[in-house]
């Protein structure tokens, strides 16, 4: 006669032992490429931001407004806004330096110093119109995220180079039209 006991036989418990094993495996993986992104998605966020906010600044105003942008020692990238007080229309030590406005991006992100505007400011006219770096035209930095080169106005770089951000600025509006990551290991 056979009898009735209820139970797992060591075969089915280590088939789902394994699956158990599989499957958090594969969350783990899709977890750390989502973090991996979310640092350069969020700085890219703080510099659409930082550029609006000097705009709108230099449209109050009337003054045309800087940010400087600038890497960390520390492993991240900075950006500042200045006032233009001496009207010279370029950044220097007696612009004002509005202090309300020093963003940090994420650690870990930084300028790519190849990328970076050459004087390593942009200034912003109360018309929004933008000057002090060389602008990529629109339909070329399509043609490049299509391709999946890196370039852009401005290009953010991981610890470890495995991301960039390629960053469209509109020079005539004086903000960012739109970002893009590539990753780049």
């Amino acid at each position: 006669m056979r009898s009735s006991r209820a139970g797992f036989t060591l075969l089915e418990m280590m088939v789902v032992i394994i699956i158990i094993t599989l499957l958090t495996g594969a969350a783990v993986a899709g977890l750390s490429l989502f973090l991996r992104d979310e640092g350069p998605r969020q700085a890219g966020a703080i510099v659409s931001q930082t550029f609006a906010q000097a705009k709108q600044l230099s449209a109050e105003t009337r003054v045309l407004h800087f940010i400087k942008f600038e890497n960390h020692p520390g492993g991240y990238g900075r950006m500042t806004v200045h006032k233009d007080i001496n009207g010279n229309q370029f950044l220097d030590a007696s612009d004002e330096h509005l202090a309300t406005r020093d963003v940090v991006l994420p650690k870990g992100v930084t300028f790519d110093p190849k990328k970076m505007p050459s004087q390593g400011f942009v200034g912003i006219a109360p018309s929004g119109y933008t000057t002090g770096y060389v602008d990529i035209p629109s339909s070329t930095y399509e043609k490049k995220m299509r391709d999946l080169v890196v370039d852009g106005d401005i290009v953010l770089r991981t610890k470890g180079d495995t991301v960039a951000l390629c960053i469209d600025v509109d020079p005539a509006a004086g903000k960012v039209r739109k970002f893009r990551l590539i990753a780049t290991k």
